[in-house]
């Protein structure tokens, strides 16, 4: 009760949304495949999980992890420019 009064959201939201954060970082950063992602952070539903980063990102897993790595490769690609 206390958690829902001073944030308006109840821990296991909180938690959920921490663990979507975590995969996402994990779907830009390593290999693993989306089932490994979802056990890493906790989720043993990968369908579960599935939904729910799409809830949060507005795109599957794979979608964000092919999204996200062109554009962190860009970003690379213009800061080794920058530093030439």
């Amino acid at each position: 009760r206390y958690i829902k009064q001073k944030t308006g959201q109840n821990f296991l939201s909180i938690l959920t949304g921490i663990r979507i954060s975590h995969a996402a970082k994990l779907l830009i950063s390593t290999d693993l495949k989306n089932y490994e992602v979802a056990e890493r952070v906790g989720i043993h539903d990968e369908r579960y999980f599935g939904q729910v980063f799409k809830k949060t990102y507005g795109m599957t897993p794979s979608q964000f992890r092919k999204t996200r790595r062109k554009e962190t490769d860009v970003e690379r690609l213009i800061k080794d420019e920058d530093e030439k």
